[in-house]
């Protein structure tokens, strides 16, 4: 009841969704709720790939690696709705600020210690599954005989869609060389096709999979997620192969990441798997030289490669595991090379 009260009171409601509305299997009581509210929606991290970018009330993922647009509806917003969401520090910022003082917030989880746990203030916690939580205000939303009239939420929706439309910070189509990370995850994405499965490492390749990727032909994305672990990225592209042995993996990490479980790589050629593992080489740990330069004023301690013999051979790394080996080192070519990998049905490894 206090929940339909408040969708009647409000002037600019918000979803949030994350990763728990996939493991409720409830993709589909999502959409209709959606399509029912016409309300704008914002993503966790680990819940973007649920929605395609292009979907008319997506309006991105939210958080500290966020969109301007994201960030300033996720301020707008009057009622937030957090299905799935645990709200974690990355998504509502160290000071607990990604939402007005003045929003109602209503978290609803399964996990009975993330409405407990310190953070932002829940005006109304609900425990339970997103799935059945979703059923039940759908039942009511569209009930015949009790029916909720609802307010006219179209210009806080054609206002979200105009930000997200103008308020990107990002630069895809930077053509330069060295490659930007940018210009090649974002042609890796419009070359992609539904059977791609995308997998992200930690550092670089997480952060800007993540600004990059837009899932419109419903791709996946694996991530370690929180954990931001390195070497995460070649273990995880297996696991997504073997459970779908339809699809095309790409992975993309860094040239640090991959050391640590480069052993991996073997498993990918004995088993002929159709993965193409892309290596960002930046010359080792670029997120760590980043923080280093923001905190330490450059003073760079085990984040970069001396010389070229720190400098791992990836040419003879493919050879030694019985990989197909590929070389982007202009950007002019970064289109041709990624469809002749995709053409071709087995591993690779593309640097």
């Amino acid at each position: 009841i206090e929940r339909n009260y408040l969708l009647k009171k409000s002037i600019k409601p918000l979803i949030i969704i994350g990763q728990g509305i996939r493991q409720a299997n409830a993709i589909g009581d999502l959409n209709n709720l959606i399509n029912r509210l016409k309300i704008p929606v914002i993503s966790s991290r680990l819940g973007q790939d649920i929605l395609p970018f292009s979907n008319r009330y997506n309006c991105g993922h939210g958080g500290m690696k966020g969109s301007e647009a994201t960030t300033y509806i996720m301020k707008e917003a009057d009622l937030i709705i957090s299905i799935g969401s645990r709200l974690s520090i990355p998504f509502v910022g160290m000071k607990l600020n990604a939402f007005s003082n003045d929003s109602k917030i209503i978290v609803v989880d399964i996990e009975k210690s993330e409405l407990l746990k310190e953070g932002v203030h829940i005006f109304l916690p609900i425990h339970g599954d997103a799935k059945e939580f979703l059923i039940k205000l759908n039942s009511k939303l569209n009930s015949i005989e009790k029916p909720i009239i609802l307010p006219d939420y179209s210009k806080w929706m054609e206002k979200c869609r105009n930000k997200k439309d103008k308020k990107s910070l990002i630069n895809f189509d930077k053509k330069s060389n060295p490659i930007d990370l940018y210009y090649f995850v974002s042609r890796l994405n419009f070359l992609s096709t539904e059977k791609n499965i995308f997998v992200s490492s930690a550092g670089s390749s997480y952060f800007v999979c993540g600004q990059s990727l837009s899932f419109d032909k419903g791709q996946r994305e694996i991530t370690s997620g929180a954990f931001a672990s390195m070497g995460v990225g070649v273990p995880l592209a297996i696991g997504s192969y073997i459970a779908d042995q339809n699809s095309q993996v790409l992975v993309v990490t860094g040239d640090g990441s991959i050391e640590l479980n480069i052993q991996e790589l073997k498993t990918i050629s004995q088993y002929n798997m159709n993965i193409k593992v892309f290596v960002i080489n930046n010359g080792g740990y670029v997120s760590i030289r980043n923080a280093q330069d923001n905190l330490f004023n450059g003073r760079y301690i085990n984040s970069e490669q001396i010389n070229d013999n720190n400098i791992l051979d990836f040419s003879k790394v493919a050879d030694t595991f019985g990989l197909k080996y590929h070389l982007i080192d202009d950007y002019r070519i970064v289109d041709k090379v990624i469809k002749e990998v995709m053409n071709y049905n087995g591993p690779s490894l593309i640097e």
